[in-house]
């Protein structure tokens, strides 16, 4: 079974016995307020009515989420589900969530990359002292079960995820509030064809080093093979897509410093946010890391063309070809099987989602390949459902949301995208499902029910939320550009650090620190 690496600023899964003000969620307030000694009488709620809701129409899709609505109103026919696809969520919902009930009628934002802390920090922090634009989901994660299931969404849904949501209460910092859930996150990190793989002879390696070298494999058959179109090692999407390459530089990065230095990366604390240490901004195993990118994308491994490459023609050239190579590998997701049958058609069995090669300095740090954990990367804390607190319609997005998690509404989801909920079982999935698998759906499957996750925490520091504390240093590019552009790992290193440690004063102060 899937683990999720807990974060030291742990979920509360006994929330529900907490006190807090508020509605009922008995009432036509559901979701915040008063605790719950167990589920909701739904014979209480108002299920009827419209929900609008906006969705991301990106790499997923919005197909399974459309499916999963007409499933809800054939079981409640009470209820009108309308779904309306955005090509720019964060824009949307910048523009939308603080126009109010009156002038807002969306009821679910099914969003990405979306910064909630300047929504719900400023409701649950004293000194900023709004009312919160989203609804408070504790007592909903507490409380109430999946649709077709006896399991509480608590329990259902990945805790170490929901902890990158979630923010300490206003008047009990051990008590930690939810108001948004992970809607949609497997393993990302490089996927390769199989098939090219086969005909050169390799295996996927277990190392950096053993990656490393694998890319001179391709090399030489190459030079051995002068009748054959020869094979690049690596392609990648370059003008759009280049943080897919921190799919594994933050594999390795965690690796070598472990989990919970690296989480202290972003939340800056060992407890209290307003007590920050600009000491975990300084990290070795971010240079590590870099290091192996450094080697991988300066090199001859990858397709030169690749920095001007929107990810549909990175993924086209990846799938069939160009004129002049074949390609092995592509930093990409768990999307990557359904984002490019759009592009392409029908996709080639043939291609899987790599486990992330284990950084061979945290090897030689740990003394041994088997004390470095497996670890992969996920999108699914950025990837984030969430209730404008205004709604008419709670009671009915509520009931949704807890049929979207239901097995139910995870087999719809596998069905329409291929990918899978970040739910703490896969049990909707019967033998005859996994055997009808593709090899990546195979793969993807098999590293979410055997690896840990790592993944980032953008808005868990106000240094960050509150003080403009950036990733990307201002006027800088991702490391890999950078090095792409003939700058070392270290002098990209040395200049973010240079950049975050000269202006942490002025970021304190941004966030009243």
């Amino acid at each position: 079974m899937k683990k999720i690496v807990s974060l030291l600023l742990c979920f509360v899964m006994a929330c529900g016995m907490c006190a807090c003000g508020g509605p009922h969620p008995n009432s036509g307030n559901s979701g915040g307020g008063d605790s719950l000694s167990g589920p909701p009488d739904k014979s209480e709620l108002d299920l009827s009515g419209k929900l609008i809701i906006k969705s991301m129409n990106k790499g997923y899709g919005t197909s399974a989420l459309e499916a999963i609505a007409d499933a809800y109103m054939k079981e409640n026919q009470e209820a009108t589900i309308q779904i309306k696809p955005e090509g720019d969520i964060p824009s949307v919902v910048a523009n939308e969530l603080g126009l109010g009930a009156d002038k807002n009628d969306t009821d679910i934002y099914f969003g990405a990359s979306i910064n909630f802390a300047e929504y719900y920090m400023d409701m649950m922090m004293n000194k900023f002292g709004a009312s919160s634009l989203l609804l408070d989901l504790t007592d909903f994660m507490a409380n109430w079960l999946t649709y077709d299931e006896q399991n509480k969404m608590g329990e259902i849904i990945d805790a170490g995820l929901i902890s990158m949501l979630s923010i300490a209460d206003k008047e009990d910092d051990s008590i930690q509030r939810i108001f948004s859930l992970p809607w949609a996150g497997g393993a990302c990190g490089l996927v390769y064809n199989a098939d090219i793989f086969a005909e050169v002879g390799v295996e996927p390696p277990e190392t950096t080093d053993e990656l490393l070298a694998l890319m001179d494999e391709f090399i030489k058959y190459n030079a051995s093979h002068p009748d054959k179109t020869p094979i690049m090692p690596i392609i990648y999407a370059g003008a759009n897509a280049m943080a897919y390459w921190q799919y594994l530089t933050y594999v390795w990065w965690a690796q070598y410093e472990g989990y919970d230095q690296f989480m202290k990366y972003w939340t800056l604390t060992d407890g209290d946010p307003f007590d920050p240490n600009k000491d975990y901004i300084v990290q070795e195993g971010q240079l590590e890391a870099m290091k192996v990118s450094e080697k991988l994308i300066r090199g001859e491994y990858v397709y030169k063309a690749s920095e001007g490459l929107t990810d549909e023609i990175a993924e086209k050239y990846f799938i069939k070809g160009d004129d002049a190579y074949r390609f092995a590998m592509m930093p990409n997701g768990d999307w990557f099987e359904n984002e490019a049958k759009s592009y392409v058609g029908e996709v080639p069995d043939s291609f899987k989602m790599m486990k992330t090669p284990k950084l061979s300095s945290a090897v030689t740090k740990y003394k041994g390949v088997n004390n470095v954990p497996d670890y992969a990367y996920t999108l699914a804390s950025t990837h984030n459902v969430f209730i404008p607190s205004y709604t008419r319609e709670k009671d009915l997005a509520l009931d949704f949301l807890s049929f979207y998690y239901s097995e139910t509404g995870a087999k719809i989801f596998y069905e329409h995208t291929g990918a899978f909920l970040p739910r703490t079982n896969y049990d909707y999935l019967s033998t005859a499902d996994r055997n009808k698998m593709t090899k990546f759906k195979q793969s993807e499957l098999e590293l979410i029910e055997t690896v840990d996750f790592v993944f980032t925490a953008e808005y868990k520091s106000p240094v960050r939320y509150f003080g403009g504390l950036p990733i990307i240093p201002d006027g800088k590019a991702t490391p890999e550009k950078m090095m792409m552009e003939g700058k070392s790992a270290q002098t990209v290193w040395e200049e973010y650090n240079a950049f975050f440690k000269s202006g942490w004063n002025g970021f304190l102060d941004n966030a009243g620190i």
